[in-house]
């Protein structure tokens, strides 16, 4: 059975991007990725850095649901109505 770090899992599971984390951490994503692949030992303080990256992460994820909740119920009336943008895919 193969195992992986908590970190690792939960970055997968919800789509976390290396570099997301890394940048909230103030770290490389090399060592990032050494740290969730237990090549570097993590020290208390690397820790602490880690959980406020994922903290971070998570804040930021509710801000951008309560975003996308607040106008999907403002359009919900016109999803397939067509509108204006600056490029393809985005408004």
């Amino acid at each position: 059975m193969e195992v992986i770090s908590v970190m690792r899992s939960l970055r997968l599971e919800y789509g976390i991007r290396l570099k997301q984390l890394a940048a909230h951490a103030g770290v490389s994503t090399q060592y990032l990725s050494g740290l969730e692949l237990g090549r570097y030992y993590a020290g208390e303080q690397t820790i602490d850095l880690v959980r406020l990256a994922f903290e971070k992460v998570v804040d930021d994820e509710a801000q951008r649901a309560f975003r996308l909740s607040e106008a999907f119920y403002l359009d919900q009336h016109r999803l397939l109505d067509f509108i204006p943008c600056e490029r393809e895919g985005t408004p």
